[in-house]
């Protein structure tokens, strides 16, 4: 039997099995014998036949496996790496090729500050004047009647339509109209897209405070119901919810003999109009404080009209009050000694005076507006209380109006003395009860109103 030795690298043979010259012939065989005779020249025998090859350890076969699966190794990542530049060069070829054009987002409104083709909520503080056009009306009550007609009070009159007059059925002390003006970056809806949605998106918004005020918001895509205008007979009209409609219907220059008072809010006065960010909120901007837009409870709305009627799709917000809602004077007032104002800049303000309580209670008014006018003039008739006023002021109140305070005690356009309910009105006050009602200047009711 053969084995083969790795380390000599030769065969071995068994000398029991086989002869050779150098280690002699076993017993029982002559040289001529066995296998062959190397010393004679008879006849040899056939050479021995090739040994077998001797089974590999276990140590060889694991390292033959060793060998083929790094062989294959190698061809796996070869593979690998051949696919991994075939998907390179086919995003190459993806690159090369011509990108389809983007569709734009779009809105009905938004800051002018953000870059051309952007719908992006604005960061900065900016004028409305810079956005659009913008216009305000108030709830007036035409003469010798309880109907409330909506004058156009500043700015442009956006929602007028010729020889025609804004009526309005609810309770609506002041609406704000604004239209942008085009981008020509294609981000604003047309016309007709505004027509197919029943929610508008919109970057901006505006809100009308307590005291008539218009401020705006930066807002990221808030939608906003759409309301379509539509031709009644003679007339035009639009629900904007339930229990508020505006109508437009035709007028003559007397309203059929009742005249219609211009009814501006009192310190609505002409300003710019400022549209804030997220970081302005809750803050106090140009004397006035801003109520965050979570908190204000905006009413706005879309208005599209008929075609025929030529007007633009318009936002619109109103400010609904139970002080536009009529009612009777109730309360005492207080008896005032010194100076009577001199309180109007501290804590709660002046009180009502007694004797001007008197005057008015009982007194019917079809809202507080009314009752603001007949409450200035009744302090231009009493003596002790007039004489406390310069000429202009008194020349003021006789025409219903506030008189004007100091200057330090003012604020932007506000400049006129300001009546304050105690209980605010949005959290059940009493509209007309005078014990309800303090005097303060602008300052001071801002103060008031930011806590």
């Amino acid at each position: 039997m053969s084995i083969y030795d790795d380390e000599e690298r030769k065969w071995l043979v068994d000398t029991p099995l086989l002869t050779h010259p150098d280690i002699g012939t076993p017993p029982g065989f002559g040289r001529r014998q066995g296998f062959g005779s190397f010393a004679s020249g008879g006849s040899q025998s056939p050479p021995p036949s090739k040994p077998e090859p001797r089974k590999p350890t276990v140590k060889e076969r694991l390292e033959k496996q060793r060998k083929q699966n790094w062989l294959e190794a190698e061809k796996t990542m070869a593979m690998l790496q051949a696919r991994k530049a075939e998907k390179k060069a086919g995003k190459k070829a993806v690159a090369k090729a011509p990108e389809k054009p983007r569709t734009l987002a779009q809105i009905f409104a938004k800051s002018a500050q953000v870059p051309a083709g952007s719908c992006e909520t604005g960061v900065l503080c900016e004028s409305l004047a810079a956005i659009g056009q913008y216009g305000a009306y108030a709830a007036a009550v035409a003469q010798g009647s309880e109907e409330l007609m909506l004058s156009h009070i500043t700015g442009e009159a956006l929602a007028t339509l010729p020889d025609m007059a804004m009526k309005v059925i609810g309770r609506a002390g002041i609406l704000a109209a604004f239209v942008p003006a085009k981008m020509g970056d294609g981000t604003l809806y047309s016309e007709d897209d505004i027509r197919q949605r029943d929610m508008i998106e919109t970057n901006i918004r505006l809100r009308v405070d307590d005291a008539g005020h218009v401020y705006g918001y930066h807002v990221d895509g808030d939608a906003i119901p759409r309301r379509t205008v539509t031709a009644s007979g003679d007339k035009f009209l639009v629900t904007l919810e339930e229990g508020l409609t505006i109508e437009w219907v035709p007028i003559s220059g007397d309203f059929g003999g009742k005249p219609i008072l211009i009814n501006p809010i009192p310190e609505l006065e002409s300003h710019d109009i400022w549209i804030h960010p997220q970081a302005d909120q809750g803050k106090e901007f140009d004397n006035t404080y801003i109520t965050p837009v979570a908190d204000a409870d905006l009413k706005d709305y879309i208005l599209v009209f008929p075609a025929d009627t030529g007007l633009p799709p318009l936002y619109v917000v109103f400010k609904e009050s139970p002080r536009d809602e009529p009612g009777v004077v109730t309360g005492q007032g207080e008896d005032i000694t010194g100076i009577w104002l001199a309180k109007a800049g501290e804590e709660l303000g002046s009180p009502v005076p007694s004797q001007i309580a008197d005057k008015l209670r009982g007194r019917r008014f079809s809202n507080f507006d009314r009752f603001r006018e007949a409450f200035w003039i009744e302090v231009s008739k009493d003596a002790q209380l007039s004489s406390q006023f310069i000429p202009a002021n008194i020349t003021r109140m006789k025409e219903g109006k506030a008189p004007r305070a100091r200057f330090r005690d003012t604020v932007g356009g506000r400049r006129s003395f300001e009546l304050h309910h105690v209980e605010e009105i949005q959290h059940g006050g009493k509209v007309y009860d005078v014990d309800n009602i303090k005097v303060n200047t602008p300052r001071n009711h801002i103060d008031i109103h930011k806590g």
